[in-house]
């Protein structure tokens, strides 16, 4: 999934995925601020 929230994970621990991994993906120029991809591990 691709976010410009960076406290999106929080919302996979609320769901029961135990481990996800967030990293920095790209950089939106228009909004000025990074995307994360986050990949639900387990």
């Amino acid at each position: 999934m691709l976010t410009r929230d960076n406290k999106a994970y929080t919302y996979y621990f609320t769901a029961g995925i135990k481990t996800v991994q967030l990293s920095r993906y790209d950089w939106d120029k228009k909004g000025d601020k990074p995307v994360y991809l986050i990949k639900i591990i387990d």
